[in-house]
């Protein structure tokens, strides 16, 4: 009889967890040497990083997925309404510069796509990765001066994670380029 994955967490300093998995790629379970690379099934860092401006906070949690990564945000009730991906290419006016194509799912009656997509573009661009945002906002009745608010909180955020991070050259972050051009800039 095969068991499930054993996933643990622990809390080694505020904002960031650790998690360990050990699920092979059959299913069942294994012994992962030390140099097991990030996320096939290893040993990853979550961090979080936050930006606030009067009521309103929004928050980040960024998880690298081996060369990739994952971003989960939210503010005021949390939720999925939106998740864009994006991925880097050469730009179509310069090729020597490196610009990001990229997609949004959306919920019916959700209106988180643009962040996610932006965001999404904006890292992978920044990043030279695969990027992954799931973005989920609420907050009751908010006028057009609160919504620019959240959107230039999300701008920090975005910031905050390149600076973090920041910029990679292809070579280190395994910047995967689709040779084939978009209509998109």
């Amino acid at each position: 009889m095969t068991s499930a994955a054993v996933t643990t967490a622990t809390r080694p300093s505020p904002g960031i967890w650790a998690w360990s998995t050990a699920l092979g790629r059959d299913g069942f379970s294994e012994e992962l040497p030390p140099s097991a690379p990030l996320c096939y099934p290893g040993s990853v860092e979550l961090q979080e990083l936050t930006a606030k401006k009067g009521r309103f906070q929004v928050r980040a949690l960024l998880l690298p997925l081996g060369d990739d990564f994952l971003v989960v945000l939210c503010g005021g009730k949390a939720h999925i309404g939106a998740v864009g991906m994006a991925e880097p290419r050469p730009s179509l006016r310069d090729p020597s510069q490196r610009s990001a194509t990229g997609s949004v799912f959306t919920f019916l009656g959700h209106k988180e796509d643009v962040v996610a997509k932006t965001l999404a573009e904006e890292l992978s661009r920044g990043l030279g990765c695969r990027v992954v945002v799931v973005a989920g906002m609420h907050w009751e009745g908010l006028t057009e001066a609160e919504i620019e608010e959240v959107l230039e909180l999300c701008k920090e955020i975005a910031r905050k994670i390149l600076l973090r991070i920041g910029p990679q050259p292809p070579s280190t972050r395994g910047e995967r380029i689709n040779s084939a051009p978009s209509s998109r800039e």
